[in-house]
């Protein structure tokens, strides 16, 4: 860096590098054109930076935990002259200042400048003009494992003269710690920048410690610090502002306005086993921990984070990335398997579950949904940093992911031969760490770009730099050449640093696509963080903020990119928000150019912040009625310790819901069907729409599962058949269906002689029907799993009411059904698991009832329920399925394949799911579970490596089962054609989530419920956003509803009318009841069905 008088000679300088660097050849070539970005030769730029890491001296991976987490990288124009420039951090050895000279040549200008953090350990670096003189400044963290060592962070003041200062004592912002990034944001609004500093603590035995985290300890001083900037002076304001009183490792951050009330928030990122935080400012008061609130699932081990917009709804979202195998192999090798103790033990302490991946929130009102399996951002190997951009220019987002690690110290094997091998652990009494050291493989992993799929919401890596051959950390993007796309600069570990050119835009070359890039500023906020603009352009709108600390350890440019296409000539207008609120508008803006702002004029915003309620689902409003209040209790079984095998619970698929006139008096009442250890409730309406409880007698242990109101014996009384599942018990009894016979007094009776006991069976689902056109009704009873083996069912069957009991009249093995509706009197849907979806019909010839089965969707899959629509002589079907927020996908060339049989010999059959990762199947378990269920298979599969590569036909059964497959795990609808009954794929929002059930609102429109508790405890918990689904001239057009009072794993819904008024009722698993209200003036045909 140089005061602005000695331009001059440092342009002499750079012509006489350039000269020297003739021979050289040039950073850009026809080769090197092929992908986006090609890395500039370290002879041409200059930059020879190398983050050598020694990890066999005083440093060492058994002292130092944080020893291979890399350095950060920073960009920014430190001297005014147009010119990005770059700062590379150094855990070791001496961080470097480098000048950007033009055409990708750099100077190494440090020691001149005065910019000389201490050695070892420096982490992070953030790059903002602090003071608000318009010279941007430099802020170094600092970490480390020894006690007597010094680790103060370091501040680096601009002096717009060529020169910096360290003077992080003199403004209060001389933090001594262990600290990972600082991050510079206007907090309280009041113009300046105010300071979050994530810190992690010294000591790395606490990093496992429950208690720790559960019960912060006073004593320790590493903790995250929040400053405020008051006259130029920082004040710790951490205790008094909210955020002292908890513990954690944290490693990144992002300060934005996560609730829209025009205040910057704070989310961290934490590693280990702490959860990562949300802090939601209070007017610039203070902040409060709303983590609960918003998440139900995040990221274990986070590192880097950034913000995106997913779906673009101009609602930023954000991505945080973890360390999750993105192979086959890999997936079994190299995967932390902590053991269900680990996992329950983590839901106990925290509430909220913590797994091993990449997490992508999408942001609603009050709520974030983890959608990352959705968007194909879930695993990418050991990752650092995700920087979110459009790097080529096409409008579309991409993301960029760091990886690797200096040893691969996820290697389970390598693991397990440490543990093996004891000598190893001792040299006269000490360890001899060097062995230990190398006995841990060294691998590289490359990092990677995804671009998003226009045709569908999913993101696909794709070859963006040809070689690449570094393990890298901090990454920071702008434009270093000042052509209008985003370079790169990657800062390596033991290898030179990687600047990259973006090749998307290319002197003389035609047909470049277009870009319209904003530099804003504020008078004492003067690169405008915090601040974003909305581009309307060829009838789409594109949504960028301004923020420099973002990805890992890093600063950005403060540049608000707009990637616009080949075919944008003309820019509609540009929208933008001033970080105090107000805002101004542009317009007849020209392309390819970087358009510079103030706010001069600009206009108080009211909207901004304001949700379009023309786009939301306005005739329905959460209620609440006391007497109804009702909270699910889960009982304590605990499932996946019993069936270690199995993908899915089978014990949370409660409660139920059954909305009847019971007592026929002309109003609803509802029935509570509960889980296994817990008495089926109903709620008495009366004449002024309030509610009175009635427990039934306590049925057997079971997980009542559906139930049916029908006047079995003709006496003018409702009585009621529940039936049950799980596999909780281990006797054929406790799975009955329960009979309650009703009396004159309003009491339920159970019989537990009115069936015949060959119906003594897990049953998922009932349905009435009309069989003989006599009464009672007959009722439908669709199998379930078998308590005794995951993925087997017995018969489902037809029953009639017969001489006092449930007699069958018709039986068949349809597999294991999930639900039975109905499509008219003479025809039924089952749908199934493991299996497809069938259609029922039937017809009476004199006395004899003949009954048809067909199969309407022939594609196996996880068919959870069905609704059929009508609508001006329309018709459709919805069949939800499992969707595609999970790794379980399946299609017909990758399925989903389940085998059971006696594996080991001990006389008890297994379930073994094999499914596809990538282009290679492998076994489902890890291989701690799969040999803690069947011991003898740790002979056949003696390492993680031969686990990865265990075929089917390592396995032998005596007595196989028939195999099972599931090719199709996305929700469809079908409808009648001109050629009979068409299959198609639905709107992908559709996929988000798995389908729970649906809400008839009227005969063309219902509520798509989303969300399952029931997922195998390494796959954690599912949620997405609920919607509305309509008939409308031939097509299903779906609405997404705001968040449904937090609802996260819905099980069951129903109209109800109270007090004559119509209401939504929703019941959750371990959840309140929630009730809406419904304005069904805005409505057609609300009705019951």
């Amino acid at each position: 860096m140089r005061k602005p008088r000695l331009a001059f000679p440092y342009i002499l300088l750079g012509v006489f590098l350039i000269s020297l660097s003739s021979c050289l050849k040039r950073p850009f070539s026809q080769e090197n054109n092929a992908l986006l970005f090609h890395p500039v030769d370290a002879r041409w730029s200059a930059i020879d930076f190398v983050n050598t890491i020694n990890d066999t001296g005083s440093y060492t991976p058994f002292n130092t935990l944080y020893i291979y987490n890399g350095g950060g990288a920073g960009m920014g124009d430190l001297n005014n002259d147009g010119l990005n420039d770059i700062v590379l951090i150094s855990n070791q050895g001496q961080s470097q200042l480098y000048i950007n000279l033009g055409d990708m040549q750099f100077e190494e200008v440090s020691k001149d400048v005065g910019f000389t953090p201490k050695s070892p350990w420096a982490t992070g670096v953030a790059i903002a003009d602090i003071n608000g003189d318009n010279w941007l400044d430099i802020y170094v963290c600092r970490s480390g494992a020894k006690e007597d060592e010094d680790l103060t962070n370091e501040c680096y003041i601009n002096q717009g003269n060529g020169t910096f200062s360290e003077m992080a004592s003199q403004i209060g912002l001389d933090y001594n710690g262990g600290s990972s990034q600082a991050y510079f944001f206007d907090l309280d609004l009041d113009g300046d920048l105010d300071m979050y500093l994530v810190n992690h603590p010294q000591d790395f035995q606490k990093a496992t410690d429950f208690f720790f985290y559960q019960y912060p300890d006073t004593s320790i001083t590493d903790k995250d610090r929040l400053y405020i900037q008051e006259d130029g002076l920082f004040k710790d304001v951490s205790g008094s502002f909210g955020i002292s009183d908890y513990n954690g490792f944290g490693l990144s951050a992002i300060c934005h306005d996560f609730n829209g009330d025009g205040y910057p928030d704070i989310f961290v990122a934490n590693d280990f086993f702490a959860t990562d935080r949300l802090w939601i400012n209070q007017e610039g008061k203070g902040f409060v921990d709303s983590t609960a609130y918003y998440f139900d699932k995040q990221t274990l081990f986070s590192m880097g984070s950034d913000l995106i917009d997913l779906d673009g709804d101009l609602t930023m979202d954000f991505l945080v990335a973890d360390m999750a195998p993105m192979t086959a192999e890999t997936s079994k090798t190299k995967m932390f398997d902590l053991g269900l103790d680990w996992y329950q033990a983590n839901q106990r302490f925290f509430g909220i579950q913590q797994i091993t991946k990449n997490a992508a929130y999408l942001s609603r009102p009050g709520q974030f949904f983890e959608i990352s399996d959705f968007v194909g951002l879930s695993r990418t190997e050991w990752s650092w940093s995700v920087i979110a951009s459009n790097f080529s220019n096409d409008k579309l987002p991409e993301v960029f992911i760091s990886n690797g690690l200096k040893r691969d110290f996820h290697d389970n094997d390598a693991h397990q031969r440490l543990f093996d091998n004891q000598a190893m652990f001792s040299f006269d009494g000490n360890p001899t760490y060097l062995n230990l050291i190398q006995e841990i493989p060294q691998r590289t992993v490359p990092n990677l770009l995804y671009r998003l799929d226009s045709s569908s919401s999913s993101y696909n890596a794709f070859d963006f730099i040809h070689n690449q051959t570094a393990n890298t950390q901090g990454v920071c993007i702008g434009d270093l050449d000042n052509d209008g796309d985003l370079d790169m600069v990657w800062n390596n570990t033991d290898t030179t640093a990687s600047i990259l050119q973006n090749n998307t835009i290319q002197k003389g070359k035609e047909g470049n696509p277009h870009f319209l890039r904003v530099k804003a500023s504020m008078p004492k906020n003067t690169q405008c963080i915090g601040c974003y603009g909305i581009l309307y352009f060829d009838s789409t709108a594109q949504r960028q903020n301004i923020y420099s600390q973002r990805g890992y350890l890093s600063s950005s440019e403060a540049v608000a990119h707009f990637g616009l296409g080949q075919q944008t000539s003309t820019i509609d207008s540009l929208k933008w928000y001033w970080a105090d609120g107000s805002h101004s508008s542009y317009s007849d803006l020209p392309v390819d150019t970087l358009l510079v702002i103030t706010p001069k004029n600009p206009m108080p915003d009211l909207s901004a912040h304001e949700a379009d309620s023309t786009k939301r689902l306005f005739w329905l409003k959460e209620s609440f009625i006391p007497s109804l209040s009702w909270s699910h209790k889960e009982d304590a079984f605990d499932e996946f310790r019993r069936h270690k095998l199995n993908p899915f619970k089978l014990s949370t698929n409660n409660p139920k819901l059954l909305v009847n006139d019971f007592d026929q008096d002309g109003k609803d009442d509802l029935l509570i069907m509960n889980s296994a250890g817990f008495s089926n409730i109903i709620f008495w309406q009366d004449n002024h729409g309030e509610f009175v409880q009635m427990m039934l007698p306590k049925p057997p242990l079971q997980e009542a599962r559906d139930g049916v109101a029908v006047d079995l014996n003709q006496d003018g009384l409702l009585d009621i058949v529940t039936v049950g599942g799980g596999n909780h018990s281990d006797r054929n009894l406790d799975y009955a269906p329960c009979v309650y016979m009703q009396d004159s007094s309003r009491r339920f009776i159970r019989c537990d002689t009115c069936h015949n006991s060959w119906l003594n069976r897990p049953i998922e689902s009932v349905e009435l029907v009309d069989i003989d056109g006599q009464p009672p009704l007959e009722i439908a009873l669709g199998a379930s799993h078998d308590f005794k083996v995951y993925g087997q069912a017995k018969e489902s069957t037809i029953v009639q009411w017969k001489n006092g009991i449930l007699d069958t009249i018709w039986n068949d093995n349809l597999g294991l059904i999930t639900s039975i509706e109905s499509l008219n009197d003479k025809e039924l849907l089952w749908t199934s698991e493991w299996g497809p979806v069938y259609s029922m019909k039937w017809n009476k010839l004199e006395e004899e009832v003949f009954i048809e089965i067909d199969t309407i969707v022939d594609e196996s899959g996880y068919w959870s329920s069905a609704i059929h629509l009508v609508s001006q002589g329309d018709t459709a079907n919805i069949y939800g399925n499992l969707g595609h927020n999970t790794m379980l996908q399946a299609s017909k060339d990758k399925p989903i394949s389940l085998r059971i049989g006696d594996f080991d010999q001990d006389g008890k059959p297994e379930p073994i799911i094999r499914h596809f990762i990538g282009d290679n199947d492998v076994f489902f378990p890890s291989r701690r579970e799969f040999c803690m269920t069947m011991p003898n298979m740790n002979r056949l599969f003696p390492t993680h490596h031969a686990f990865a590569l265990g075929q089917w036909n390592n396995l032998a059964a005596s007595d196989m089962y028939p195999n099972q497959s599931v090719i199709q795990t996305q929700t469809l609808a079908q409808q009648h054609g001109v050629q009979g009954l068409h299959l198609y794929n639905t709107d992908e929002k559709l996929q988000m989530g798995p389908v729970i059930d649906f809400v008839a609102i009227n005969d063309s429109m219902c509520i798509v419920l989303t969300g399952s508790n029931r997922m195998y405890y390494r796959l954690g918990n599912l949620s997405s956003p609920d919607l509305l689904a309509t008939l409308r001239e031939g097509e299903i057009v779906l609405e997404e509803i705001p968040p449904l009072d937090n609802i996260r794993y819905p099980i069951d819904g129903n109209l109800i009318t109270i007090d004559g008024a119509p209401y939504v009722i929703i019941s959750a698993n371990q959840d309140k009841l929630r009730l809406f209200s419904i304005d069904a003036s805005r409505l057609d045909g609300v009705s019951s069905r």
